[in-house]
């Protein structure tokens, strides 16, 4: 699927700039979920860390990437599209290696939780497990 990175910033009323199509070029060339080190590693630390930084938050509010915290208070980004959605809730699951640490995007089924207290509305619905993948058991 070929993707006009420039137009999706415009749908979402961004400025075009180089530090955005770099870090939206990385996640749909990678099409998975990255953590901040994974995109300065791709981009080969040309961009300094605090504008990557403020690249994924601002993606993050505006509702082009979704941010995934995972164990240790770090986070893992992934495009809004990866994984299920009804439309409203984003769901993710992740396998996090604890050995060698690659991440593993899984798949997700329909996941509904059965009831929330009062006005509690679900925005995103996150999975996280941790253990040992194929290569490292």
């Amino acid at each position: 699927m070929e993707i006009n990175l420039a137009e999706l910033l415009r749908s979402h009323r961004l400025h075009i700039t180089p530090i955005r199509l770099s870090v939206l070029t990385v996640f749909y060339k990678k099409n998975t979920c990255l953590s901040h080190e994974d995109i300065q590693r791709a981009l080969q630390h040309r961009l300094d860390r605090v504008s990557v930084y403020r690249t994924l938050r601002i993606f993050v509010k505006k509702g082009i990437l979704n941010c995934i915290p995972t164990s240790g208070n770090s986070n893992m980004y992934a495009l809004h599209d990866f994984g299920s959605t009804d439309g409203q809730t984003v769901q993710h699951a992740l396998f996090i290696c604890e050995r060698c640490g690659m991440v593993y995007p899984l798949k997700v089924a329909d996941i509904r939780v059965t009831e929330l207290p009062g006005n509690f509305t679900v925005k995103q619905f996150d999975i996280v497990m941790n253990g040992k993948c194929g290569d490292c058991s």
